[in-house]
């Protein structure tokens, strides 16, 4: 299943991707039972508090943290607490990599390595609930909007700061996250909100979905014109689709040579796809038609290697507004003890359309052990198949 985060009407929190999770479906025990483990391993005592509140006639889900006995937190303790708790490690992992993204800011900014006000406890408990509570729902893939952060200034332990804050447009700058500043005189997204979807979410437009569950989230600032709410929707998707560029050129006083370096050039620069086709132009003279398939923001410096190494005098440009795709992930399997790069292709269901290995890792392998790579390639794929 996927995820939609809509964060751009008033900013996100750690509470609100509780929240939201919460609304979802997501099972609010997971969030009791972090809770008492903390208390346990580090001698904090806090409760959970989840209720609906009415945001401008919108009935919204607020999770609240309230702290009875704080115990600051720092990388060695929250290792403690994962360590402790009943979690799959990849989880783990990667509620350790949202926290160091919150100390890396803290070192960028301000120097040091100690969080202050993120120092609390309910940090902790909205990265490691946010996550498990994900899992929970058997979401796979999380999209988000851009983020409204407010603007203005807010008191901070470093005194009085403008916002969003120096350590929320650090994370923002780090992870590439798109962001707006409209609504004055509001922190709306914190730093642990912001650290948590820069490592889950992926910040892209999204076209063509359908809804299956809906929720609201709230947190505690009721604003005065809008409703504080984030939405979450749950959502099947269609095939995903992406916008491209396809340039295309006609050469015809060109070398093959020149054409494989380019081919090779073109290739470690990243593009999508390439080919040539063969064919007849001007004055009936053999030639070539180069098309290359880009990302947008590739366009220009793609056409500046196409001029120079090609001398062709002119390059078309044509935008497709998208083409759909299958999603694709990436697993590494061992084989003879190398490692092997294997592509996984599935539908808007989830099922296996492809399962294709690396041919790269394949001719490697083939030329280190002398194995045929048909051979080589048969073998894989029953293993990938057990």
């Amino acid at each position: 299943m996927n995820l939609y985060i809509d964060a751009g009407l008033s900013g996100i929190s750690g509470d609100m991707i509780l929240a939201l999770l919460v609304g979802l479906g997501g099972d609010e025990d997971i969030l009791k039972y972090i809770s008492k483990e903390t208390s346990k391993i580090l001698g904090s005592e806090q409760d959970i508090i989840i209720r609906d509140v009415s945001r401008k006639g919108i009935i919204a889900k607020q999770v609240k943290i309230k702290i009875r006995k704080n115990v600051n937190i720092d990388e060695t303790s929250f290792k403690k607490v994962l360590e402790n708790i009943d979690t799959k490690e990849e989880i783990k992992l990667k509620a350790l990599n949202i926290f160091k993204t919150l100390i890396d800011a803290e070192s960028k900014i301000h120097g040091n390595h100690e969080l202050h006000e993120l120092s609390s406890v309910d940090t902790l408990i909205d990265i490691l609930g946010s996550l498990m509570l994900l899992d929970n729902l058997g979401i796979e893939n999380v999209f988000s909007s851009t983020i409204e952060t407010g603007r203005g200034y807010v008191v901070t332990s470093h005194g009085k700061l403008p916002i969003p804050t120096p350590i929320t447009l650090e994370i923002m700058r780090a992870y590439k996250i798109p962001y707006k500043s409209e609504i004055y005189g509001y922190e709306l997204a914190t730093p642990t909100g912001v650290a948590i979807l820069a490592n889950i979410a992926r910040f892209e437009l999204l076209d063509e979905i359908i809804p299956e569950r809906i929720s609201y989230a709230t947190g505690e600032i009721d604003l005065e014109e809008l409703p504080n709410i984030a939405r979450g929707i749950m959502f099947k998707k269609k095939f995903k689709k992406e916008y491209i560029s396809i340039l295309e050129t006609n050469l015809d006083d060109i070398s093959g040579e020149v054409v494989g370096y380019l081919f090779e050039r073109l290739y470690q620069e990243g593009v999508l796809d390439f080919h040539v086709i063969q064919c007849i132009g001007k004055k009936s003279r053999p030639c070539f038609i180069l098309r290359v398939i880009v990302e947008p923001l590739k366009e220009e410096k793609i056409c500046n290697i196409l001029f120079k190494e090609t001398g062709t005098l002119g390059i078309r440009i044509f935008r497709c507004e998208k083409r759909a795709i299958l999603d694709r992930i990436v697993k590494e399997i061992k084989f003879l003890n190398e490692i092997i790069r294997v592509k996984i292709s599935k539908d808007i269901y989830g099922n296996v359309i492809n399962v294709k290995p690396e041919f790269e890792d394949l001719k490697r392998i083939s030329k280190k052990y002398n194995i045929p790579i048909k051979d080589l390639y048969e073998r894989i794929i029953k293993l990938i198949n057990k």
